[in-house]
């Protein structure tokens, strides 16, 4: 059987991210603000029907890092907007945020974890009016292939 690929709106109605993960209630969650951390293609990588992809010409992944005190000192986040509306739906970190993982191997934005913001994003059926009560998280039956 065909991967069930889930997707997300913005507020505005705009798409901006499809992703093969069945539940984003299953995610891991960032403690400190609540967001959903998510694994995406970059585009390195080849797409398949495991892969998460934010839609390139939906959003705007800002050049340069806002700099924001949080509860352990400071970190760099590169927002995430809606093309449309410009509503931030999320965000990535710089990799000297990464520990050992980032240290002294890139510079500047990680692009393959997305930080997505609690609340920010609609599922399809919900945008389509179905299914009113749905929020960000629940699953969206869209099969890819016959």
């Amino acid at each position: 059987m065909p991967p069930t690929i889930s997707t997300y709106h913005c507020i505005c109605s705009q798409l901006l991210l499809a992703t093969p993960a069945a539940n984003f209630k299953q995610l891991p969650i960032r403690q400190s603000d609540k967001s959903s951390i998510l694994k995406i293609s970059t585009e390195e990588e080849s797409l398949d029907a495991n892969t998460s992809l934010l839609i390139k010409d939906a959003v705007e992944v800002e050049n340069e890092a806002t700099m924001l005190e949080v509860e352990d000192g400071f970190e760099k986040r590169f927002f995430v907007k809606c093309r449309r509306c410009g509503i931030v739906v999320g965000y990535f970190l710089d990799w000297r945020l990464w520990g050992e993982e980032g240290e002294g191997k890139k510079k500047g934005r990680r692009g393959d974890v997305v930080f997505l913001l609690e609340g920010a994003l609609r599922g399809s059926e919900e945008v389509a009016g179905k299914g009113g009560e749905e929020k960000m998280g629940e699953k969206v039956g869209m099969v890819v292939g016959s």
